[in-house]
């Protein structure tokens, strides 16, 4: 049987925001926000990446769903490479690869009911639905994410913050996409919450068979959901591998660091050579 071809490809992701050298910082040298990330994501495939703040990972997020314009590399998502793309490349691939942001309460319109936010993908991109079947295809996303259909009709003020992000997630899913990437997806809510946003992804992949590029600074979370891990440090991958690897037998300093300083991690979890801290 032939490998499967990869979902996605990062091949030497390079985003710059410095400036470098100014008139007030006449030696100051540049520093990539980014500076060589390169990774694969199958399809169906969960990959986490991980690292402290500051490190890059929201960067490298904003790229794929092009926020942001990367200064190098390539983001090859089914052989397009969608950092030189052109438009109309563009339009088609965003419809395959959407994004979850972090907070649920800033990224909805307050102005809109959930009916209007979750039909709006269909509006913008003509002739991804029937208007014909605009109901039908709402409640559905409604059952999806476990919110009541006949709900349609409130504003986002009328739901709790994991209600919220279930709305982000059923927008997320308007356009039947392959590739979610979810940027710390659920490091807002509460713990109990967090589980349920959690369990929920997981039941959406194996039903949709989606992929996801999950983002968090929380290694318990990452190490619920992803199949492989990629850890990040100052803009760079300093190690990459299936999750049993990576959280028991980890070969970077900087991730034994991150194992020791992880207060979810039970130490009986605690992989060898990795200490509490204190």
């Amino acid at each position: 049987m032939q490998p499967t071809e990869p979902l996605l490809r990062v091949n030497n992701l390079v985003i710059d925001y410095s400036q470098g050298k100014s008139l007030f910082h006449p030696n100051r040298v540049a520093q990539p926000a980014v500076a060589g990330v390169s990774f694969e994501i199958a399809p169906g495939e969960t990959l986490g990446l991980v690292g402290e703040s500051g490190s890059g990972k929201s960067s490298v997020a904003r790229a794929i769903v092009g926020l942001t314009k990367p200064a190098g590399g390539e983001i090859l998502f089914e052989g397009t490479d969608l950092a030189i793309a052109n438009e109309r490349e563009l339009r088609v691939a965003r419809r395959d690869v959407q994004m979850i942001f972090q907070d649920p309460f800033a990224s909805l319109n307050p102005r809109m009911t959930v009916g209007d936010l979750l039909t709006e993908p269909w509006r913008v991109n003509r002739g991804s639905l029937p208007r014909s079947e605009w109901a039908s295809g709402l409640a559905t996303l409604m059952n999806q994410v476990g919110l009541a259909p006949e709900h349609a009709r409130r504003y986002p003020a009328q739901f709790s913050g994991g209600q919220r992000q279930r709305i982000c997630i059923a927008r997320a899913l308007a356009l039947r996409p392959k590739l979610l990437v979810c940027d710390e997806a659920v490091s807002a809510l509460d713990l109990s919450i967090q589980a349920q946003i959690l369990n929920l992804l997981k039941d959406l992949q194996e039903e949709l068979g989606l992929a996801y590029l999950f983002i968090s600074h929380d290694l318990g979370v990452v190490r619920h959901i992803s199949d492989r891990v990629a850890v990040m440090y100052r803009g760079k991958i300093v190690e990459t591998g299936d999750c049993e690897q990576v959280y028991n037998r980890p070969t970077d300093e900087y991730t034994r660091a991150l194992l020791a300083a992880e207060p979810s991690l039970r130490p009986w979890d605690r992989p060898a050579g990795v200490a509490s801290a204190s």
